[in-house]
């Protein structure tokens, strides 16, 4: 059996991928934007939605009032705002809300391996920062230790140390462990270079049983067994 030649088949390839795109795009544009799924007044999730060109309009709703639960009126989604307004006190924790209070990073989970702590950044005018929330009422619960040195950490991934955060410090010469709940460095290492920007150049995470993290620089890499 003939097999096409390799022009010829980048040629074609790239003739299905136009169509498929232009049909797509065709199709998405074709669509008027949709209200709500949700029944008028009702408040629980629609119905299973499984075309991905659907649009939504944009509901114009206040913003929530802090820890109040709202019902997202295009989804029915519950929604709660644990970040206060700004310059507002962070107690029982002392300190005040900033302007740029959220998840600190994408590649760092917020939560603790036992769900009881949630961390997130409070800049942009406040502190501290890093706060730690609980994690079921969301109310602040603890401040950074003095001692901790924190710049780039992740959560220890077990419940082995729920509250222990693996961070590299922003000098880039220690790894360590440090319990958050305790305010006791529970191990460290001295790194035999000085790495770049904390864990895998602030991009990385320790491994799934947390034995194991990556760290290095633009030119050399090395994994530690913690």
């Amino acid at each position: 059996m003939p097999f096409a030649r390799p022009g010829r088949a980048t040629l074609l390839l790239t003739v299905l991928i136009s169509l498929v795109s232009s049909a797509s795009l065709a199709h998405a544009q074709d669509r008027a934007a949709l209200p709500s799924p949700l029944l008028p007044g009702r408040l629980a999730a629609p119905a299973m939605l499984t075309d991905p060109l659907t649009i939504y309009t944009v509901p114009l709703v206040a913003k929530p009032s802090y820890m109040s639960p709202m019902v997202d009126p295009t989804f029915g989604s519950q929604v709660m705002r644990i970040g206060n307004d700004p310059g507002l006190s962070t107690a029982p924790v002392t300190g005040t809300w900033g302007t740029d209070t959220r998840h600190v990073y994408s590649k760092q989970q917020p939560w603790s391996a036992d769900g009881a702590l949630l961390v997130i950044e409070n800049r942009g005018g406040g502190s501290p920062s890093p706060l730690f929330l609980d994690g079921t009422s969301y109310q602040p619960k603890l401040a950074p230790c003095s001692g901790a040195n924190l710049y780039d950490y992740r959560w220890h991934p077990t419940r082995a140390h729920p509250h222990e955060l693996i961070n590299v410090n922003a000098a880039g010469t220690q790894l360590a462990w440090y319990d958050v709940t305790t305010c006791t460095q529970t191990r460290a290492w001295t790194l035999p270079i000085t790495v770049d920007y904390g864990i895998g150049s602030g991009e990385g995470n320790p491994s799934a049983d947390g034995r194991f993290v990556a760290l290095g620089t633009t030119t050399d890499l090395f994994v530690v067994d913690m």
